[in-house]
């Protein structure tokens, strides 16, 4: 049955004759413009604004505990409740259009641009605050493209609202653009240019859309990137003999000492009570102990990511961390050490070298001399040629051994290591133990590794603590007289079982 102008709903083919008929005309083209005019306007106030007062409110706490009930009181309006107000505020044209566009947008803009600000990984931050990255830094190069993923996913929401705003605001606002255009053809009965200014609206929205992905995939091309895993991988290249970064071997690392040490996340239960240890340039020291007995928070208090409430900590003579305390991390604490997370806390929208290079620049190294330093910091890890990688592309043990060559790359005193390499299968481990014993003999760092396992804490170390289950009480202690680094056969030594053993008893029998 053919259908005509009268019919409630038009055919395919009368709908898309008209959309031909308003082309050819010129009328279709000018409301197209009228109308993604009003959207560009509207929308990218809704942008800027949004992801301004986002980072305000997720930087600033107070700030965010100020506004964010009266942003969650008019949250609930509908954005088409706003056309009578601003109508009376701005009257009929574009100002009007253009208000109600950018209610419709700023919200969804606002919520995933603020979900992004406050939800950057906790590791990622640490990591820059222990490589000397300044605040502004932090902001600039971990939090802002940790947060684009999650601002691109509110662009995208906040354009779409954008687009049903425009019709509805020229509907009743303005007297041109496509919105108007299909409320004039409704009052006319001409249904079939109804359908064709939904075509239309449908076909830009979905255009710009895409270009919308396509300018996410060019900004954010990590986030595309395939994980892989270790299995099947290609093996690192041979790792090579280098001079050390700074291009001064260290000349024995940090002392470290430790004194009265209290601290507890919950004041009636403390973790860690009136602990004491000292630790000696160039030493290793493992940290051992079962899940919860106090050597992650040991390792973050001698970090400065933690304070103690009594005690002090003291690193190449200078006290660093003493109670009270009220700076979060002193500029000379910064200077000394560096951190290797179980993680890995590499940036995943910095390539490899670009990781490595993040220390140097914090460190003031000449921009001319970092990519230098970066690349012979890769090559002690064999891994030189994953240099334009993104962390993406590279399996767990070579993310690790990229996190060693940023923690090490500019030659600091004191190393902690959390864990580094529980989350790898027992191979990969152990190639990455004997690989780490070698960087840590070239460049004679202090070190304090924490783990729970005893094969890697013997092999590592030149002094293994063992810790009670609670209050960080050191059950037993145990000297490792190999000299490092050790060859992977000293694994199956007669002198190795035995210290096994005894530390095997020492964590089941306490």
């Amino acid at each position: 049955m053919r259908l005509s102008h009268t019919t409630v709903i038009p055919g395919p083919y009368q709908s898309f004759a008209a959309l031909i008929e308003l082309t050819r005309s010129g009328v279709l083209l000018q409301d197209c413009l009228d109308s993604a005019r009003r959207v560009l306007c509207g929308f990218t106030l809704a942008a800027g604004l949004g992801i301004t007062l986002a980072f305000t409110l997720g930087m600033q706490r107070s700030c965010s505990s100020l506004v964010m009930p009266v942003l969650e009181l008019l949250r609930p309006i509908p954005p088409i409740a706003w056309i009578p107000v601003a109508m009376t505020v701005f009257g009929l044209g574009d100002p009007s259009a253009d208000f109600v566009i950018f209610i419709g947008s700023f919200y969804p803009i606002l919520t995933n641009t603020l979900l992004g600000v406050t939800s950057v990984a906790s590791d990622h931050l640490d990591a820059a605050k222990l490589l000397g990255a300044s605040s502004w830094r932090i902001l600039k190069q971990i939090i802002w493209p940790s947060s684009l993923p999650s601002i691109f996913a509110g662009l995208r929401v906040g354009l779409g609202f954008a687009w049903m705003c425009v019709v509805a605001a020229e509907m009743v606002a303005a007297s041109s653009g496509l919105g108007y255009e299909i409320q004039l053809n409704r009052q006319l009965l001409r249904m079939d240019r109804v359908v064709a200014g939904m075509m239309a609206i449908g076909l830009i929205g979905y255009m710009m859309n895409r270009a919308m992905q396509y300018l996410e995939r060019s900004c954010l091309p990590w986030v595309h990137l395939k994980q892989i895993s270790d299995e099947n991988l290609e093996e690192s290249l041979p790792v090579k003999e280098t001079p050390t970064a700074g291009g001064n071997k260290q000349a024995g690392g940090a002392l470290v000492q430790v004194k009265n040490l209290h601290f507890g996340y919950n004041q009636e239960r403390p973790q860690i009570v009136d602990f004491n240890i000292k630790i000696m340039p160039g030493e290793v020291l493992c940290i051992l102990g079962g899940s919860g007995c106090g050597k992650t928070t040991i390792l973050r208090l001698l970090a400065g990511l933690l304070l103690p409430q009594q005690g002090g900590i003291a690193i190449t003579g200078g006290v660093v961390t003493e109670a009270p305390v009220t700076d979060e991390l002193a500029p000379n604490h910064k200077a000394k050490l560096t951190m290797v997370f179980q993680g890995s806390a590499l940036f995943p929208w910095q390539t490899v070298l670009e990781n490595v290079c993040f220390a140097l620049q914090s460190k003031g190294v000449p921009s001319d001399q970092q990519k230098e330093l970066a690349t012979a910091a890769l090559a002690r890890v064999g891994l030189s040629h994953k240099a334009t990688q993104f962390p993406a592309a590279l399996s767990g043990g070579q993310k690790q051994r990229v996190a060693l060559a940023r923690a090490l790359a500019y030659g600091p005193d004191l190393l902690l290591l959390d864990e580094p390499f529980a989350a790898l299968d027992s191979q990969t481990r152990e190639s990455l133990q004997d690989d780490l014993s070698r960087l840590l003999a070239e460049q004679n760092v202090t070190a304090v590794l924490v783990t729970h396992d005893i094969r890697e804490a013997i092999f590592l170390s030149d002094r293994v603590i063992m810790l009670g289950k609670s209050g960080a009480t050191i059950l037993d202690q145990v000297a490792v007289e190999e000299p490092r680094p050790r060859s992977s056969e000293y694994r199956y030594t007669r002198e190795f079982s035995e210290m096994r053993t005894r530390l095997w008893k020492s964590l089941h029998e306490n």
